[in-house]
């Protein structure tokens, strides 16, 4: 059964964490009590979708926006999801999600410099 979108704000999303996963939790979610569930998945299920004025990172378990999210955690740091994690904070912060423990923690990547520009492009066609 779909959840309405204020149920959906309260999930947890921990990338990265399959360590902290326990054992009976499948990847649709953990449910903690009533107040929220918390889903995990791996850097290898965040997708990109980057076009002009357009941008979209979504895990590829469920299907959902990470936007759609109330919270997105990184809970480690394996090469290369560093490179990637600044892009995804970049798209977050950009569609006004909480996201924690993942600052801009690398150098500028193409990825994270063409999630930037679309961004940019889409602040300017609503302006008009």
């Amino acid at each position: 059964m779909p959840q309405d979108k204020e149920e959906s704000c309260r999930d947890l999303l921990v990338i990265n964490g399959e360590a902290f996963q326990p054992e009976h939790a499948a990847s649709a979610g953990l449910n903690l009590g009533n107040e929220f569930k918390t889903y995990f998945c791996g850097i290898e299920d965040i997708a990109f979708s980057v076009e002009s004025g357009r941008t979209l990172v979504y895990e590829t378990v469920g299907g959902r926006n990470l936007a759609e999210f109330g919270l997105v955690q990184i809970a480690s740091y394996p090469r290369p999801t560093a490179t990637l994690l600044s892009s995804i904070a970049a798209y977050l912060k950009h569609q006004q999600r909480p996201i924690v423990n993942a600052a801009t923690i690398s150098a500028p990547t193409k990825l994270y410099q063409l999630m930037l520009l679309a961004q940019d492009l889409s602040l300017i066609h609503r302006s008009y």
